[in-house]
């Protein structure tokens, strides 16, 4: 006879079975685009201050980097809101009020200050639009995540069966922000630290053509321009000497090189001397690309007479060199030499401006005033190398 088994009740189910939660899908989803939007700026938090440790950076440029830890936390309390914790749950909501309260004040700054802005230039502009199209994902983020678990009914019976824990943890949220909740990030002070460290290490930083990275801070700067400034008034010496023995310009600036008084370095940018080595040609110039170039770039090649431009009334404002923008990272001006027994610094810095208008005079002058028939002498000076 079959033995009957009795049905167990309700408290044995629960203890076999353990306590069975709803499954909370409006949460999981803001758990979801939280824990993205974390990880992004986490990552941008670590490579922005990795640029700013490169750059020497301090101050705001290493405190960007705290955003990359208050993600990891805000991505725990996520994480921990996902599998049922009331109180995460909470916070997700409390920050997702800071987000929008965060959105409307970034549209606010972007539209309102949008003026102001411009006054700082380029960056000035982008930063505008930036905190515009961030203050709208703001708003719009932080509105799902109040929304969706309040509109979920599983969601929203599961938060008010212990409503007091839930509204703890959203106070907590509200209070500290990005801190803890990774549904308030960004926030604007995430945004002011990181254009902070953006402009530092564009302003301290500068890519070669070859893509190799240096350091150039504002003491770094201006050390390596008062060396490339003896150096091109060196070069300057050598050139006047030359003029004074040819009465020309030479076709080859490698043609002013020896041993003494113009040594082929001057022709590097000191902050690129371990990583650059000019080599010259038999004949005494430089040779032609692939080859490494000088950073000093020479305007008159195949050389000039002496009295073409010594008979120029303009011949002050023409530039005979300068220091390679691309490849000194100076700055956006230039260093320029001037012509041979002008009445005028040596060596000087241009601003953009200046400097180009200026170089745009030479390359005409040069249009309008072609080399003359060579006069047979040999290019060298005795004691050139």
């Amino acid at each position: 006879m079959a033995r009957l088994v009795p049905e167990p009740t309700p408290h044995q189910r629960l203890v076999h079975h353990g306590q069975h939660k709803p499954r909370l899908r409006a949460v999981q989803a803001i758990v979801g685009i939280s824990v993205v939007i974390a990880l992004i700026v986490a990552v941008e938090s670590v490579v922005t201050v990795l640029g700013a440790v490169q750059a020497k950076g301090q101050g705001l440029q290493l405190i960007h980097g705290m955003w990359a830890l208050c993600a990891g936390i805000g991505i725990v309390i996520a994480l921990a809101a996902g599998t049922g914790s009331r109180f995460c749950i909470g916070v997700l909501m409390g920050g997702g009020v800071v987000n929008v309260i965060n959105g409307l004040t970034f549209i606010t700054i972007g539209l309102i200050a949008n003026e102001v802005m411009k006054v700082l230039g380029a960056q000035g502009e982008n930063l505008a639009l930036v905190v515009v199209v961030t203050g709208v994902v703001a708003l719009l983020t932080g509105g799902l995540y109040i929304c969706l678990p309040l509109l979920s009914r599983p969601s929203r019976k599961y938060i008010g069966a212990s409503y007091g824990v839930v509204i703890v943890g959203a106070v907590a949220g509200f209070l500290l922000g990005p801190v803890v909740a990774s549904t308030a990030m960004p926030s604007p002070l995430m945004i002011w630290t990181l254009y902070d460290t953006t402009v530092f290490v564009q302003k301290n930083t500068f890519v070669a053509p070859d893509g190799s990275t240096r350091t150039m801070t504002k003491a770094v700067k201006k050390d390596v321009r008062e060396e490339m400034t003896e150096n091109m008034g060196n070069i300057q010496n050598a050139l006047s000497q030359y003029v004074l023995n040819r009465g020309r310009l030479p076709a080859d600036m490698g043609l002013l090189v020896n041993n003494k008084n113009c040594m082929i370095e001057y022709f590097v940018c000191p902050a690129s001397l371990g990583a650059k080595k000019l080599r010259r040609g038999p004949r005494g110039v430089f040779l032609p690309p692939p080859m490494p170039q000088p950073d000093v770039v020479y305007m008159f090649k195949l050389g000039r007479s002496a009295k073409q431009y010594e008979s120029d009334p303009n011949a002050a404002q023409l530039v005979v060199a300068y220091s390679d923008p691309k490849t000194c990272g100076l700055g956006k001006g230039a260093l320029v030499m001037r012509l041979p027994g002008m009445n005028l610094p040596a060596v000087e810095w241009l601003e953009k401006e200046e400097f180009e208008k200026q170089l745009a005079i030479t390359k005409q002058w040069l249009t309008d005033n072609p080399m003359p028939p060579s006069d047979g002498l040999p290019e060298n000076l005795p004691g050139m190398d």
